[in-house]
């Protein structure tokens, strides 16, 4: 009888990304950029941007035309500087301004095992 050989494929390290935690997408029928969810633990989820969220301007500056790519960068930065977004609650119809403070987000990392 032929041995066992169990093969271990090692864990994906986690990418270390600095930002407020949000998801994005376009908007199809607008091509405006929106928040599509959080990442737990993180600014955009502590300020309760989970859910769908258009995104106005960040830091005074419109998203009006801009590119997803370039909303990304804009919105990360180094770990303890601030962003500022106006946003619309698109259930709600509803704009809010919101200051997050960048931070480390680990994505892709397995969860903790207690």
């Amino acid at each position: 009888m032929e041995p066992t050989v169990r093969l271990q494929t090692p864990a994906r390290p986690a990418e270390e990304i600095v930002g407020i935690g949000a998801m994005l997408k376009v908007q199809p029928d607008s091509g405006a950029i929106m928040i599509s969810g959080v990442v737990p633990n993180s600014p955009a989820a502590a300020a309760g941007l989970a859910g769908e969220f258009l995104i106005r301007k960040i830091d005074d500056v419109s998203t009006e035309g801009m590119k997803l790519r370039e909303c990304v960068e804009r919105l990360r930065g180094t770990a303890g500087t601030k962003v500022r977004l106006e946003v619309i609650n698109t259930e709600a119809n509803e704009p809010m301004v919101v200051e997050l403070t960048r931070q480390k987000l680990e994505i892709g990392a397995p969860p903790a095992s207690r």
